[in-house]
């Protein structure tokens, strides 16, 4: 599990980028299921942190919107 969980968030390490732009694009049940990935990770590399981070700010971005999608 904890493989799989880790495979997954290297693959978003390379699918995005820090930019809030492409961040914007995603969609919002995949971007619930990153957060909710994040939330329940344990033990992150330096990459998968600040992907983490990056759809952390994503979802409070989209909180001011008044989105609630995380």
């Amino acid at each position: 599990m904890k493989y799989l969980l880790t495979a997954s968030i290297l693959m978003a390490c390379f699918s995005i980028t820090a930019c809030d732009s492409q961040m914007a694009s995603i969609d919002k049940s995949e971007l619930r299921k990153r957060f909710y990935d994040c939330e329940n990770a344990l033990d992150l590399t330096a990459p998968e942190l600040q992907v983490c981070k990056n759809i952390k700010r994503e979802c409070q971005r989209r909180q001011k919107l008044g989105r609630y999608e995380c």
